[in-house]
């Protein structure tokens, strides 16, 4: 195969995959794998001193969220008698 008939043989492909909805990944990844990182997430470190009173007077609620699931999700399993 030539590189003419290869660059046909491609641009036909091409025309193939967008007739159906496709696009090849190798035409896209520029935006989806850039060759340096681009971080959007912002990194935080909670200190663990701030953490145990959230947690601690969330607890209630956390264990009634867990007896109100259980609950549930016994009561949906239940086989009909």
């Amino acid at each position: 195969m030539t590189r003419g008939e290869s660059d046909a043989a491609v641009r036909q492909l091409h025309e193939d995959l967008a007739k159906v909805g496709l696009l090849p990944l190798w035409r896209q990844r520029g935006s989806l794998m850039p060759t340096v990182p681009e971080p959007m997430a912002v990194p935080h470190l909670w200190p663990w001193a701030e953490v145990p009173p959230f947690v601690l007077s969330d607890a209630p609620v956390y264990e009634a969220l867990k007896l109100f699931r259980t609950e549930t999700s016994t009561r949906h399993n239940r086989r009909p008698s």
